[in-house]
C-alpha cells in the first residue's frame, strides 16, 4: 500500500514540474533554486584507503556505462546489481510509466547511486518528449530567450527528469558549427541546429546557462563533444572526422570548454576526432588531448565521459576491452558503450590491465573518486592533482623545424 502510494505522489509531483515548464517565461524570470540541499547527505566521507580497498572489478565495472533500450531496462538492472556497472545510457523514448524502472536502476549501484543518463538537448535530440515535454533546439534559443530564462526553462525540464530517476544529461552541445545561421537540420558533421550559434561567446553563454539549470535541477551536465564537433569534416558516429588545426580550434572551438568547465560540478564528453597538431590518436582516447589539455591546461577538475567507444571510429580499429584500457589511461573517467553483451569482457579486459599495470590500478582510482563526487559523494582525499601544461601545437612545432635555417 505504501508502494502504491509513493507511484501516486511521484507522478502527481511529475505532472506539477511537468506543467511548470514554461518557454514563454517573462523576461526577469530567476534561476530554479538548486535541490541538492534537500538530497540527504553520507554521514561520512569516502576516502582513497576506501576506494583502493575495493576489489579490482569492483574498480573497473563502476567506470563503465551502458546504453539500454528503455524497454530493456530490466536487464540494465541486472547489468547494475550483478557487474556493478556505474551506470546506464537509456536510450528510446521513456514514459512517465518508466519512472519506477529508472528509479530501481539508479538504487541499485554498488557505491552510490548508479548513473542514469539520457541525452536530452532539445531539438532533434531528446528522448523525453512523451514523459517530460519538448525543448527548443539549441539554433533557435539565443533568438528566442535569455540565458536567465533560459537557465529557469531547463532547470524546470531537469526537476522533471529527476523526478523519473535521471541524474545524468548527456548535454549541452557547446560546439561551435559556422553552419548554424542556416535551414539544414543537420549538416554532413550531424551538428547543425544542435548548435546555439557560430559565435563561441554566445555558444559558451548558452551552454553555461544550460549546465547551470541542470544543476539547479540535481542533475549532472555533461557538455559534448570535446574538443569541437561544429567544424569537423563529417559525423564521428560513421567515419574517422577530423578538424582544424589545434591553433585554429583555441579561437572558436575549444572557447566554450574552457569558459563553462572552471565549474568542476559540469562534466565533459570526448569524441573520437582527430585534431591536426594534437595527436594522431583521436582525442577521446589521447593522453594529450584528455589529460594535458583537457586537465593539465583547462584546469578542469570534473568527470570526463568518452563518447560511446562502440563507434565505428573505434571499433574499427580496437576491439572494445582494448578502446576502454586505452580511454581509461588517456584520462577518461566514464567509459560508455552501447554493446550489453559486451560489458562483461570490458571489464574483464580492465582488470587484466590495472593487474598488470599498478599505474593504470592507481588511475582508476582517481576516476572512481571523480566518479562518487560527482554521484553526491563527499571526498575525504581528492583526486590526484594534474600538473598544468600549455599544450603545443606540433603542427606549427614541425613546421618551423623543417623550415629553419
Amino acid at each position: 500500500m505504501a508502494t502504491a502510494r509513493f507511484g501516486i505522489a511521484t507522478g502527481c509531483a511529475l505532472a506539477a514540474v511537468v506543467a511548470s515548464v514554461n518557454w514563454a517565461a517573462p523576461s526577469n524570470a530567476t534561476p530554479a533554486t538548486s535541490v541538492s540541499a534537500a538530497v540527504a547527505a553520507p554521514t561520512a566521507c569516502v576516502t582513497r584507503a576506501e576506494v583502493e580497498g575495493w576489489p579490482l572489478r569492483d574498480r573497473a565495472a563502476n567506470l563503465v556505462m551502458v546504453g539500454v533500450p528503455i524497454a530493456e531496462a530490466p536487464a540494465a538492472l541486472s547489468l547494475v546489481a550483478t557487474e556493478g556497472l556505474g551506470g546506464i545510457l537509456i536510450r528510446g523514448t521513456p514514459s512517465k510509466a518508466s519512472g519506477p524502472a529508472l528509479r530501481a536502476i539508479r538504487d541499485a549501484g554498488r557505491h552510490g547511486r548508479a548513473f542514469v543518463a539520457v541525452d536530452e538537448e532539445g531539438g532533434r535530440v531528446q528522448h523525453l518528449r512523451t514523459a517530460i515535454g519538448v525543448l527548443p533546439s539549441a539554433r533557435v534559443t539565443p533568438k528566442t530567450r535569455t540565458p536567465t530564462e533560459y537557465r529557469a526553462a531547463v532547470a524546470a525540464h531537469g526537476r522533471a527528469m529527476r523526478i523519473l530517476g535521471f541524474t545524468m544529461n548527456l548535454a549541452p552541445d557547446v560546439d561551435v558549427d559556422p553552419r548554424t545561421g542556416g535551414t539544414g537540420l543537420v549538416g554532413a558533421n550531424g551538428i547543425g541546429d544542435r548548435s546555439y550559434s557560430a559565435n563561441p561567446a554566445v555558444v559558451a553563454e548558452y551552454g553555461r546557462a544550460f549546465a547551470l539549470g541542470m544543476l539547479d535541477a540535481g542533475i549532472v551536465p555533461v557538455l559534448k563533444h570535446f574538443p569541437g564537433h561544429g567544424r569537423a569534416t563529417g559525423d564521428s558516429h560513421n567515419i574517422g572526422a577530423s578538424t582544424p588545426s589545434l591553433t585554429s580550434m583555441r579561437t572558436s572551438d575549444l572557447v566554450p570548454f574552457a569558459a563553462i568547465l572552471a565549474d568542476r560540478r559540469v562534466g565533459v564528453m570526448t569524441a573520437h576526432l582527430y585534431v591536426p597538431g594534437l595527436d594522431t590518436y583521436p582525442a577521446s582516447l589521447s593522453t594529450r588531448a584528455v589529460t594535458d589539455l583537457l586537465r593539465g591546461e583547462f584546469g578542469h577538475r570534473g568527470l570526463i565521459v568518452t563518447d560511446s567507444l562502440s563507434m565505428w571510429p573505434i571499433r574499427y580499429y580496437y576491439r572494445a576491452p582494448e578502446a576502454a584500457v586505452l580511454a581509461l589511461r588517456a584520462g577518461n573517467d566514464v567509459l560508455l558503450y552501447d554493446d550489453r553483451p559486451g560489458v562483461t569482457a570490458v571489464i574483464d579486459g580492465l582488470v587484466a590491465a590495472m593487474t598488470k599495470d599498478d599505474k593504470l590500478a592507481a588511475v582508476a582510482v582517481d576516476a572512481n573518486l571523480r566518479i562518487l563526487a560527482a554521484k553526491g559523494r563527499t571526498l575525504c582525499d581528492q583526486p590526484t592533482p594534474t600538473p598544468s601544461t600549455i599544450v603545443i601545437d606540433t603542427s606549427i612545432v614541425t613546421n618551423s623545424t623543417t623550415t629553419a635555417p
